[in-house]
């Protein structure tokens, strides 16, 4: 072998070296940005399902207003802690889950249906308060879907010191 093949196969070996350390390096990103974005996607999907739940309850006449103020206090906490981890984790991650959440929770608890029926064991709200929630809801789910696709458009904040 003349020095010049020896030379062009090691440049190969390299090459392919290169490549695949490359290649391994950039999967790997990918493969944990996916998982992250697959994780918060999936803790959001808990958050509007617990949601849905919670408001079905209170239209439908079945709870009580300790058990809705707990729900709010739980269902608020939990938004609150993801809306944290979401922007901690991704650039550009806007999630207003929380802020539409309180406006709901205003709207409920501020009513005079919710304060005259307190002792009661379950609240019974009227069909234009029924309306309302509804309307409240609606807007919580698309905000749900907004932020779904927030998700999925941005990108893994890095942190300091690993580059």
């Amino acid at each position: 072998m003349e020095c010049s093949e020896i030379i062009a196969i090691i440049d190969i070996c390299v090459t392919a070296l290169i490549g695949i350390a490359v290649a391994t390096f950039i999967a790997k990103g990918q493969t944990k940005e996916r998982f992250l974005k697959e994780y918060f996607t999936k803790e959001l999907t808990d958050i509007k399902d617990e949601c849905k739940s919670f408001f079905d309850d209170i239209c439908y006449d079945k709870q009580n207003a300790r058990d809705i103020k707990t729900g709010f206090k739980i269902i608020s906490m939990r938004a609150q802690a993801y809306e944290e981890n979401l922007k901690e984790v991704f650039k550009n991650a806007d999630c207003r889950i929380l802020t539409n959440l309180s406006k709901i929770q205003l709207e409920i608890t501020g009513s005079e249906e919710y304060n005259d029926q307190y002792q009661s064991e379950s609240i019974k709200f009227s069909p234009r308060l029924k309306k309302t929630i509804f309307e409240y809801r609606s807007l919580l789910l698309s905000e749900f879907s907004r932020t779904t696709i927030t998700i999925n458009k941005a990108s893994i904040r890095r942190r300091q010191g690993k580059r």
